[in-house]
């Protein structure tokens, strides 16, 4: 379940609740059986959260806004990089077999790729009209064409502090010149920038300096907002309980909570370790002696579980948990059986906008009674061969002949063990599909919080032009 408006009035929520959550104003619950969204950083007007209907061709106006989807608009940035550096594989044709719904700027590679360690230019200034500007440009040399001979491509990236970066490559023989194409100098670059981006006033650009420094910062601006890490927290809620303070409180984890995080990740020792923390210390084992963590493509997960922070007794609130898991963005609920059905109402957070319960079975349980009840067979099968191996004394109080009793216990013992087989083949079965369901849910957390992290930006960047003109 993810969270989407900000005022209930204005959204109260999609009305779709079951044994393990509730419906919560300004959430969305998915409970199985919904499809994929087509989504983008730009809301329009009639999109979630705004109160009114949805205008988009894949939305569905029979229910109002709580069937509305977000707008297939994206940005620049999306489009940034169609081609593949030669010296390896093209990561944008990766991703288009894979979700679309995440958004990750591959864009802001192209100068590491295309311009660093290479003969490129880099201007700077200040435009009247953009503000600060800073430029890279490159000419390089293609393969001999047969039939139009020697030819020659520029990349540029035209950076500004108001719109979103341009960054692309055209061939020298497109640009409008009053010199001649093809040859070993080039064109002027003037001419190039100012047909590339007619917007910016070349005048006020300089030539940077050619040192290690300048092109280190800019790779750093360009890559400044790429992020392969993530946290997420983890609430334990037993049985009886739904309220945020009593999974707080819960100081320990059971067994299946046990069980489950080992599907997670790995149990990591906090002391002395050097991937990524999530603000855990590493250092006085203040934040726990232990955390779990994993890696998933090229990103690093930490989770911050409840039962593995700090307890602190005689407090309710449990600040030195809620410090961490109150500000993940993404938390999973674990229920054990018999707990009440979870609601966002019961969470007293400005930062945790996505849910995911889970619920264990009491197939650990069953398995338990099975390996206990095998063990009485097996001493019973032993205790009789001890009998028929020594003295047979009459008694009265076994008055069953003992091949009979032997061989009833035989098939007790075969038809035990055929259950274990088959609680062994279940276990394995709901192994498999909890390692599929926390893949699903890896990936919803991942778009959803890039989905909550453009909004907020494309908020910030709204209220900071103050209703001035959208970028080209």
């Amino acid at each position: 379940m993810g969270g989407h408006g900000t005022n209930p009035a204005l959204d109260p929520g999609d009305d779709k609740s079951n044994d393990l959550v509730l419906s919560c104003p300004c959430f969305r619950n998915e409970i199985g059986g919904e499809g994929e969204r087509n989504i983008s950083s730009a809301k329009q007007p009639g999109s979630i959260g705004s109160g009114g209907s949805s205008s988009s061709s894949s939305g569905s106006t029979e229910d109002g806004p709580l069937d509305a989807t977000l707008t297939t608009n994206f940005t620049n940035a999306g489009v940034a990089v169609l081609e593949a550096a030669k010296d390896g594989p093209s990561q944008h044709a990766d991703r288009s077999k894979r979700y679309i719904v995440e958004h990750v700027d591959l864009g802001t590679y192209y100068y590491r790729k295309f311009f660093y360690l290479r003969e490129h230019w880099n201007y700077l200034g200040v435009d009247e009209n953009l503000g600060p500007v800073a430029v890279s440009l490159r000419r390089e040399k293609l393969d001999e064409h047969k039939e139009h001979g020697q030819q020659y491509n520029y990349r540029v990236i035209f950076r500004t502090s108001e719109l979103n970066t341009l960054r692309g490559s055209i061939l020298e023989d497109a640009v409008p010149s009053t010199s001649k194409h093809g040859l070993a100098r080039g064109l002027p670059l003037k001419e190039v920038l100012e047909y590339l981006v007619p917007e910016l006033n070349v005048h006020c650009l300089r030539l940077a300096l050619n040192t290690p420094k300048v092109t280190e910062q800019l790779m750093k601006l360009d890559e400044q907002g790429l992020s392969f890490q993530r946290k997420v927290g983890v609430m334990y809620c037993m049985a009886g309980q739904s309220g945020e303070e009593e999974m707080y409180n819960n100081e320990s984890a059971g067994p299946a909570l046990e069980e489950f995080l080992h599907l997670l990740g790995e149990r990591v020792r906090l002391k002395g370790f050097t991937k990524y923390r999530a603000q855990l210390d590493a250092k006085t084992d203040s934040t726990g002696t232990h955390s779990m963590y994993t890696t998933y493509k090229d990103y690093e997960i930490m989770f911050h579980v409840s039962s593995m922070l700090p307890y602190t007794p005689n407090n309710k609130q449990q600040l030195l948990r809620k410090r961490h898991i109150g500000n993940d963005i993404v938390t999973i609920v674990f229920q054990e059986p018999g707990a009440l059905p979870f609601t966002p109402k019961n969470i007293r957070s400005h930062f945790q906008h996505v849910f995911v319960v889970d619920l264990t079975s009491d197939l650990a349980r069953r398995e338990q009674q099975q390996l206990v009840m095998l063990e009485q067979l097996r001493e019973i099968q032993v205790t009789d061969s001890t009998s028929g191996a020594g003295d047979r004394t009459a008694d009265p109080l076994k008055d069953e002949p003992l091949a009979p009793r032997r061989g009833r216990g035989q098939a007790e013992r075969r038809e035990t063990e055929a259950l274990l087989q088959e609680s062994t083949r279940s276990r394995e079965e709901l192994r498999t599909r909890a390692q599929e369901a926390v893949r699903q849910w890896r990936a919803k957390c991942r778009r959803l919080q890039k989905e909550l992290e453009e909004a907020q930006a494309q908020s910030d960047e709204a209220s900071q032009v103050g209703g001035g003109a959208a970028a080209p």
